[in-house]
């Protein structure tokens, strides 16, 4: 018997971009969304905090909740706005307002109930942990990059690749994240940068564990694009591999794959990205280990301009609202689309 769309517990897992892009394509439907998004970034707007008042990471945490928030279009625009030169430049007054709730209420889950209500959120967004954390990897020459900045801007795979990501201290699941996953339906990881956005949530204590244990359909929603010089060299094995070592040797029920944005698109962008690769032996893979592949147009059609006064650059391409909710709706309404021919195309 199949449980009815309006009875569903979907959870999303990533970072503040990809993450909040599906949470705004699924926050209507009659489901209940949980959204987890990583909480060890240190750049930007969230690395300012953080340098000075310490604590984890807010940006991504934000980010969600506005993408959950039925507030005014009006509040929103001020919480995203971004303070000019002085000594708040490149701050996020969302941010701060998150932070400043945080500090004058506990614990977390007293401050995270008074946040929905002040943005207006009907459905649940939690930081996978609550630590004092930042991102850590090790290089394949024995070197370290220590913060998701140098982690991000890393593009030297072909002299040395990424070996494994690690945190700075150890960082425990937030209960209510590991509560959530054990009692979901679908589990949806990504999009996201994967060495800082998706990786990270693999070294947190406990998020194995609830990953093994769930009985929820898991779903892979790959990016769009590749880094070039980072994950460009990757296909689709190569991906899998990594989460394979921390969550077992079939992580997931489905791959989601978007079709490649407009020549014209990848043109302009080419220099620092390039589409995702999928190759037959991939699909073989998938056949072998019953994993479903399923393609579909997710591109968004225009480049996305840099926000004024942002420190960070950001992924001039992103999936579109519209189609992606389209499309994983089919998916929410029908479970049974989780066990079918390994690639079906979706245009």
């Amino acid at each position: 018997m199949l449980i009815k769309s309006k009875n569903k517990k979907i959870v999303i897992i990533g970072g503040g971009v990809g993450a909040a892009t599906v949470t705004k394509s699924l926050k209507d439907l009659p489901i209940k969304l949980t959204t987890i998004v990583s909480s060890f970034d240190d750049g930007g707007s969230t690395g300012m905090i953080r340098r000075d008042y310490g604590g984890w990471a807010v940006g991504d945490f934000r980010n969600c909740l506005l993408a959950a928030s039925e507030a005014s279009d009006e509040l929103k625009q001020s919480l995203n706005h971004r303070f000019g030169p002085g000594q708040l430049y490149g701050a996020q007054a969302g941010n701060l307002l998150v932070k400043a709730v945080l500090n004058t209420h506990k614990p977390f889950t007293k401050a995270n109930r008074l946040l929905h209500e002040h943005f207006k959120v009907n459905h649940m967004v939690l930081p996978i942990s609550v630590a004092d954390s930042k991102i850590k990897a090790q290089l394949a020459n024995g070197n370290f990059l220590e913060g998701q900045n140098q982690v991000a801007n890393y593009l030297s795979f072909d002299a040395a690749p990424i070996k494994s990501i690690e945190l700075t201290k150890p960082a425990k699941i937030l209960p209510q994240a590991a509560r959530a996953i054990a009692e979901a339906d679908i589990i949806i990881f990504g999009p996201g940068h994967f060495f800082t956005s998706l990786l990270p949530h693999l070294a947190v204590s406990g998020f194995a564990d609830a990953w093994r244990k769930t009985k929820a359909k898991k779903i892979l929603l790959l990016n769009l694009l590749a880094h070039r010089g980072q994950d460009s060299y990757y296909t689709l094995a190569d991906y899998l591999k990594w989460f394979a070592k921390e969550l077992g040797g079939r992580p997931f029920d489905i791959i989601i794959s978007g079709l490649p944005p407009a020549k014209k698109i990848l043109k302009i962008v080419s220099d620092r990205f390039v589409p995702v690769q999928i190759t037959e032996k991939d699909l073989e893979f998938l056949s072998k280990e019953n994993i479903s592949h399923l393609r579909a147009n997710l591109a968004g059609t225009n480049l996305r301009n840099q926000s004024a006064n942002d420190t960070i650059q950001r992924a001039p391409v992103r999936h579109d609202e519209a189609r992606l909710k389209a499309f994983l709706t089919k998916i929410i309404e029908d479970a049974n689309i989780l066990i079918k021919t390994n690639e079906t195309n979706h245009n």
